[in-house]
């Protein structure tokens, strides 16, 4: 089912018109309309993949998380895509792999009511004609709370 899902995501996303950093402000949190619903769709399908990569980064079942939309420094949910001239490579178990998309997830992390920091959490989505959806967490990034 979740591959459905995905397949759906990949071809909803792909036919999406593609905004470069370049040309928008950095972090201006203006999510409205359908990116508003993209971006909760995607929480949606990868819910349960970002609570398992934050319970297995502390190694406790006890850690909260919540999604901050209103920092201006970060974006909660960051979507790139490869194209020509643009691939996604990334080292994936000691190689480098390309990816079709990147999905990068911005959560505040807690221990009781104590803030541990914030997380960024990369997956990237690969897509086979004969293989189908492939989803694999890229990496893991800890920020410390000052």
């Amino acid at each position: 089912m979740i591959c459905l899902f995905i397949i759906a995501l990949l071809t909803f996303a792909s036919n999406m018109p593609l905004v470069h950093a370049e040309s928008r402000p950095k972090h201006k949190h203006d999510s409205k309309g359908m990116e508003q619903a993209s971006d909760q769709l995607y929480l949606t399908l990868f819910d349960q993949r970002i609570h398992d990569a934050v319970t297995n980064y502390y190694k406790d079942d006890s850690i909260r998380m919540q999604y901050n939309w209103w920092d201006k420094n970060y974006d909660v949910v960051e979507v790139d895509q490869s194209e020509k001239g643009h691939i996604l490579e990334y080292p994936y178990k000691g190689k480098k792999q390309q990816f079709a998309f990147t999905i990068k997830f911005t959560v505040l992390t807690y221990k009781n009511t104590k803030p541990l920091g914030t997380d960024s959490i990369t997956f990237g989505i690969q897509h086979d004609s004969d293989m189908g959806v492939k989803i694999k967490m890229l990496g893991y990034d800890h920020h410390p709370k000052k």
